[in-house]
């Protein structure tokens, strides 16, 4: 997934696999560096983000993901 503002040197690149995100490359903005570096250290399932995760945070309804992900977690509890 890449987005990419020549005008002002602004390029990201994100790398997923199995709805999540395995890596990023930032050029010139990389204010979203923390948190793309967190959804990969956390092995976070990103199909309700994924539409919008190539614009960082911000554009993300992280309150969705953060909801599907405690589910989950609470369900593989149980297991």
């Amino acid at each position: 997934m890449t987005y990419q503002q020549t005008s002002i040197n602004h390029y990201h690149r994100l790398y997923l696999r199995d709805n999540k995100l395995v890596g990023a490359v930032l050029y010139g903005e990389v204010n979203e560096g923390g948190f793309y570096s967190e959804l990969v250290n956390s092995s976070t399932d990103i199909t309700a983000i994924r539409e919008h995760l190539i614009y960082g945070a911000a554009y993300c309804d992280l309150n969705t993901l953060n909801s599907r992900n405690i589910a989950k977690d609470a369900v593989e509890e149980v297991l």
